[in-house]
């Protein structure tokens, strides 16, 4: 029983964050909204999918995504940022920590989802900027019926071979990785740990005892230190996962460092 488990676990739940963490950092963050490296149409088309296979129910939506994040770091942690936990913060462990961070992803969800039908102000800001875009296919990755398609398929598998009922309270994330990935980078990026880049006028923080299970999305004070940099770590003691594999793009041929940025 104890072997089934484990099996399950790291089959179901830690591949499945991983690869689908992977393609949130690689594609929607790193090349979608801060264009760090540059692609064929025909390799973007290829990640365009494979994000949405990863993703599955919790897709996002690439050029909402980065018109979104954009505007994060446009307004880091003022107001008028989407999804800055210090509009919702709290200091301490106790009964007002998960309604805070529910209310932050809240937040953003009303956001996003206004922008992606063409409701927000913020579609005439950025009407002249470059976002991944598939028309034909986002009809369908990004609508009701795939959600639920892939919620169906997601309940069958843990259905037929979860082991033990308990393994079900993991279910919410296999169905919500997406937004629930977004929400752990965010807070614990501007809310705990070292600031070694102090004049990045905003909260963005490193947090590296996560640099391996969030692939190094939570270095977000280096991040926002320099933006086109697609490495996100600096430190010995700091990891970026994802950055290795995109080193291995970049040998491969498969993409190239934007030449409009400077990335170390």
């Amino acid at each position: 029983m104890i072997l089934k488990i484990v099996t399950f676990i790291l089959i179901v739940i830690v591949f499945h964050h991983y690869i689908s963490l992977f393609f949130h950092s690689f594609f929607l963050h790193r090349y979608g909204t801060h264009k760090q490296f540059i692609m064929s149409r025909k390799w973007e088309k290829r990640f365009f999918i494979l994000t949405y296979l990863t993703q599955g129910s919790s897709f996002l939506n690439p050029r909402t995504y980065a018109i979104m994040h954009s505007e994060h770091h446009k307004h880091s942690d003022t107001k008028d940022d989407p999804h800055s936990p210090l509009n919702f913060s709290v200091w301490r462990w106790g009964l007002d920590f998960p309604i805070a961070v529910m209310k932050m992803m809240k937040r953003t969800k009303e956001i996003f989802y206004g922008i992606y039908h063409g409701k927000s102000v913020l579609i005439s800001l950025y009407k002249d900027k470059r976002f991944p875009t598939w028309p034909e296919f986002e009809k369908f990755a990004s609508g009701k019926l795939s959600a639920v398609l892939f919620t169906l398929v997601y309940i069958a598998i843990y259905y037929f071979f979860a082991p033990v009922w308990w393994l079900w309270f993991l279910l919410p994330y296999t169905i919500l990785s997406g937004p629930f990935q977004g929400a752990v980078v965010n807070w614990v990026g501007h809310m705990w740990g070292l600031r070694p880049f102090k004049d990045t006028n905003d909260n963005s923080r490193n947090f590296p005892l996560l640099d391996f299970i969030m692939l190094g999305e939570t270095n977000q004070n280096n991040h926002h230190n320099n933006q086109f940099n697609p490495n996100f770590a600096r430190k010995w003691y700091e990891f970026d996962g994802a950055y290795r594999v995109i080193q291995l793009f970049l040998k491969w041929g498969i993409i190239r460092i934007n030449p409009n940025h400077i990335a170390l």
